[in-house]
C-alpha cells in the first residue's frame, strides 16, 4: 500500500524566523514598538483621557492612537514628540521606551538645619531625598 500522505515536515515557524539575517532587528523594532505603546496607554489611562481626546491633542486621529497603544505603526519623530507632549512625558517614560538609564541627584536632608544638600546642579537630572 502506498503512502498518500507525504507531507514534508517543516521546522517550527519561529525557528524558520530565526534563520532570517534580519530576525534580531525585526524584533528589536517590534519591541520598541511595543514598549511604546504600553507607556501611551498606560500614561492614558492614568491621566483618564480617551483615545479621541488623545488624537485631538496631537494632531491625529483615533485610529493611528489605537495603532500606536497597538504596536501596529511605525511613527515619524514630529507625531512620537507630540504624543510625549501631550501625555507629559518625563525622563522616566523615555526612559522605560528607550531603555536608557536616568542620571540622578541625591539631595541628602540635614535634620538639624533642615536644608538639602545636592550633589548636582543640572536641572535635567531627577532628584531624589534621602532622610
Amino acid at each position: 500500500m502506498r503512502n498518500i500522505n507525504k507531507k514534508k515536515v517543516n521546522k517550527d515557524s519561529m525557528a524558520k524566523a530565526r534563520e532570517n539575517e534580519n530576525f534580531s532587528r525585526y524584533t528589536e523594532e517590534a519591541d520598541l514598538r511595543i514598549r511604546l505603546g504600553v507607556e501611551i496607554y498606560n500614561n492614558r489611562k492614568e491621566k483618564e483621557i480617551t483615545q479621541q481626546q488623545l488624537a485631538k491633542m496631537v494632531c491625529t486621529t483615533q485610529k493611528v492612537i489605537s495603532n500606536m497603544e497597538n504596536a501596529d505603526v511605525n511613527i515619524g519623530l514630529a507625531l512620537l514628540y507630540r504624543t510625549g507632549e501631550g501625555l507629559q512625558f518625563t525622563a522616566e517614560n523615555w526612559s522605560r521606551i528607550f531603555h536608557f538609564d536616568i542620571p540622578i541627584r541625591i539631595l541628602f536632608f540635614d535634620p538639624q538645619t533642615e536644608s538639602k544638600k545636592s550633589r548636582s546642579s543640572d536641572q535635567n537630572v531627577e532628584s531624589y531625598i534621602i532622610k
